[in-house]
């Protein structure tokens, strides 16, 4: 299965101070059609780099409990 190389910083738009965030996942797939094999590898490798501190140091642990609860649910549905 592919592996997770790399995520980085690439660019904040001074003016929206919207950030774009890229990730970089390489390896052999599966399922060469649609790459859901790298997909999920895409996915735990950006959960493992978030700390519920962050959250916590800008008054956020709501916002950081309400996506466990959409990330418990998105498991749910693909486990259906």
């Amino acid at each position: 299965m592919g592996r997770y190389t790399k995520s980085e910083l690439t660019e904040v738009n001074p003016e929206t101070l919207m950030v774009t965030l890229k990730v970089k996942i390489e390896g052999e797939t599966e399922i060469p059609t649609w790459k859901d094999d790298l997909k999920i590898k895409a996915a735990l490798a950006l959960l493992e780099t978030v700390d519920r501190s962050h959250f916590a140091e800008k008054d956020l642990v709501h916002k950081f409990e309400e996506s466990l609860i959409d990330l418990k649910l998105m498991v749910e549905t693909l486990e259906d």
